[in-house]
């Protein structure tokens, strides 16, 4: 595959077809995974966690720029090197290793509101993982009310419930589950705090 510009890059990911992606973190991962490779085997990881790492970072990478939140001020080899750095730093951190970090590649920098955006997909993340845990029925309601922001009406529809106040309460219901799953796992209640 030839040289890629930035431009050409972020093209290809937002295009519509998927080849066009596939071809894009194709070239992403043949370009730089080596340096996230040999940041994370420097710094007391190995070729697998580099590759969990790298793969971490090229989604979150990908997803901001689908959903268009990705306001690059800095080439695309540093952002990405910056958010697998970051989260490798994190990964550390929860294993309980606390180093300073080897870096290797001049061009690092650091990137205004990375960690913002690192720790707003860490959240997705955790926050997609409850509600996975507490039943599809509950995790279409909350949804809907939270992120869809549908009425009682039009979830008792759609959930095919009897009425408005048997959804109100089925709402309710579920909440208090997402709640007590985040009061009883330290990992939900830590990660989930401010």
């Amino acid at each position: 595959m030839r040289k890629l510009s930035d431009e050409k890059i972020l093209d290809l990911i937002r295009s519509v077809h998927e080849p066009d992606n596939r071809d894009a973190l194709t070239y992403l991962y043949r370009e730089y995974f080596a340096s996230v490779q040999k940041l994370v085997v420097n710094n007391n990881g190995s070729v697998d966690d580099a590759k969990d790492i790298f793969q971490d970072g090229m989604l979150a990478f990908y997803n901001q720029v689908r959903q268009q939140q990705l306001n690059l001020n800095c080439s695309i080899k540093t952002y990405l090197y910056s958010i697998c750095r970051h989260q490798w730093l994190s990964a550390l951190r929860k294993r309980k290793v606390n180093l300073e970090i080897n870096d290797h590649e001049p061009y690092v920098e650091k990137i205004p509101g990375i960690e913002r955006a690192i720790f707003a997909d860490e959240r997705e993340v955790l926050i997609a993982s409850m509600l996975d845990q507490i039943g599809e029925a509950c995790k279409k309601i909350l949804l809907y009310f939270y992120i869809d922001r549908y009425s009682m009406n039009q979830i008792m529809e759609l959930m095919q419930l009897s009425s408005v106040p048997v959804t109100r309460n089925k709402k309710m219901h579920c909440l208090n589950k997402l709640k007590k799953l985040v009061f009883e796992n330290p990992v939900y209640k830590n990660n989930l705090r401010d």
